[in-house]
This record gives structure tokens, sequence and C-alpha cells, in this order.
């Protein structure tokens, strides 16, 4: 796919970054009107063998997990996931109260190619809800988070005085990303195809990127139900290419917290009275709304690396050419 060379940046700078800074507080403030939110930290991730030197505290803590002989930076995600659970049951939420974490994520590895790296500055919600109808408040979520991005597509165009700031083409809402992509497929196939995107890319050091025909690794643990949920793309201003500005989903129910600690393999802290007191709590309704800063960015005043497009543009070629090239993902 043919990306326009004329994709540059007309903010300057500090504008770019004041546009990036004002999208996260106007998104905050929207979800802030009806529900009270607590903000956390992320703990840091890393390998044992990393050696960074990072501060512990009651929240904010390294935990050390095992990859194993090859691994895939891409699992971080699910781990970021899984640590809100632990959360959200520490601090006995109950319906009305959020948690907002902020971070990045990084997706492939930046020392290959900036072409084909990505990093994503996400902002997260995770809620937790009464006992509702999955469906009815998915539709009803991710019309809200359409009608806050127009909000906020309005007000950015009188800050910056910028024509034609609302893209030409915002999500269908009624429906979801997997089941327009994969509409024949059972549940255990989309897990599936699903997961091919988080293992397609494996690294076996730092530095070294191989495509894997068959990873010898542990099966991500279902931290999201992938048949509720909503993956929202939004085409960018300048070459209408696909961004992943952000994901509504609900936590995969009757999962127990040991089963998560087991297959996430966490070393740190596995006898703490931290994570004793969580293993085999209730777990409540819970849903996730992760937006991606700089793609919804992007997506709205048509700036951004280019390197963010192609990453998106790749993501999208591994996980639709998985079936076609007869890949096996474990």
């Amino acid at each position: 796919m043919k990306i326009n060379s004329t994709y540059t940046p007309k903010l300057s700078m500090p504008n770019t970054l004041k546009a990036i800074s004002l999208i996260n507080e106007m998104m905050v403030d929207e979800y802030k009107k009806n529900i009270e939110m607590i903000k956390i930290e992320l703990p840091a991730f890393f390998r044992e063998d990393s050696d960074l030197p990072l501060p512990i505290d009651n929240f904010t803590r390294k935990i050390f997990f095992d990859f194993g002989d090859k691994y895939d930076i891409a699992v971080l995600p699910l781990h970021y996931a899984n640590w809100r659970r632990l959360m959200l049951n520490k601090l006995e939420a109950k319906p009305g109260l959020a948690i907002q974490t902020e971070g990045y994520v990084i997706w492939r590895d930046e020392t290959i190619s900036n072409v084909n790296s990505l990093v994503r500055d996400e902002l997260c919600f995770t809620f937790v809800l009464e006992n509702i109808n999955k469906e009815e408040f998915l539709k009803k979520a991710t019309k809200r988070f359409v009608n806050i991005i127009e909000k906020i597509a309005i007000k950015l165009k009188k800050i910056f005085d910028i024509e034609n700031i609302i893209p030409k083409y915002l999500p269908t809402i009624e429906t979801q990303l997997l089941e327009n992509e994969m509409p024949k497929l059972s549940p255990e196939q989309k897990e599936q195809e699903i997961l091919s995107e988080y293992s397609g890319f494996i690294l076996n050091k730092p530095g070294v990127r191989t495509l894997q025909g068959k990873v010898q690794r542990p099966k991500p643990p279902q931290i999201y139900d992938l048949n509720k949920q909503n993956t929202i793309i939004i085409n960018d201003r300048v070459n209408y290419l696909p961004l992943h500005v952000a994901d509504i989903s609900f936590y995969a129910s009757g999962i127990t917290l040991s089963d998560q600690m087991n297959m996430f393999s966490l070393k740190e802290h596995m006898n703490s009275s931290f994570y004793k007191e969580l293993i085999e709590s209730p777990q409540p309704q819970i849903i996730e709304i992760k937006i991606h800063k700089s793609q919804l960015y992007m997506a709205l005043l048509g700036k951004g690396h280019i390197g963010e497009v192609q990453a998106n543009v790749e993501s999208l070629k591994v996980r639709k050419n998985a079936a076609k090239d007869k890949i096996n993902f474990i």
C-alpha cells in the first residue's frame, strides 16, 4: 500500500504536544462526569535478567515474569490487563468506580526499523459494572465513545483553526471488527485468530525479530471476552489508512485469579499477602476502554509519524494473512 509522501505535520511541535495533551484531558473529563475515577500508576513488568533499577512500593512495583527461551513483547498488554483486574480487587471496587492508567506499550522492536515499530501511548479506563446485558451496554459504550471523539474534534478545530477536522469516515459502531473480518469462524477460531496478532512477531533476543511458523510458548490467557469486544478503526485524514484508536472490551468471566497467576508465571510476590488475598476472590463484571492517544491524534488531525501508520497497515496484513499463509500460531 503506497503512503503519500506529503504525510507530514503542519502543526508546530509545541502545538502538537498541546493537542495530544488536550485530547487526554478532554477524554478523562468526559468519563469522570458520571463515575468516580482513581488514577493509578502502572507497575513495571520486565525480564528477570534485565537488571533495571526501578522503585518498589505498594502500587508501583517491579514484577518479574518468565518468558522462557522465546518471548514476545506484545504479551505485555495482557499482563497489564491482569494487573488492572488485581488492582480493582485490591481497591474493593464497586459499581460506579473506575481506575485510570496511562503508559506506553511497545508492540515491535524499534532497533529493527522505525517503520516496523509501534509504541502506543495508551490511556485506559477500567470500570466495575452491575449485572447488565453485555451486547446492549457495548453498543451504548461505543456510541458514547464516538460522540466524545466528535466533541473533542470540534474543540480542537476551534483551538487550532484546522479545516475538516472530523474524519470523513467513522466506524460502524453497531458491529464488531472480529465479526466483520471473521463472520464464519467459531469462538475458538476467533480466539486463535486474534492471538495470532500477539504471536506473530517473536523476539528470540533483543534486536532480533523473526516471524515464527510455530512458537514454543504458552498460549496467553484469554483476558478479554473476544465475542464482546469492539475495536474502533478510524481512517486518517491524509491517506485514509486504518488507525486503531481504541478497544472497548469486557473481561472474560469464569477465569480465576489463580489461573491467571499460573499462566503469567509471576515470580516475585507470588506468596505475598498482596496476591494471597486476591487469588480465588470473586470477580466483578469489568469493562475496559483502552485509547491509543497518539493514534487518535493522528486520526483527528491527520498528522503523525509515518511509521505508526505503516505499522498499523502491517499489523492488519499479519492478522488477515495468517490463515492464508498457513502459519501455525500457538
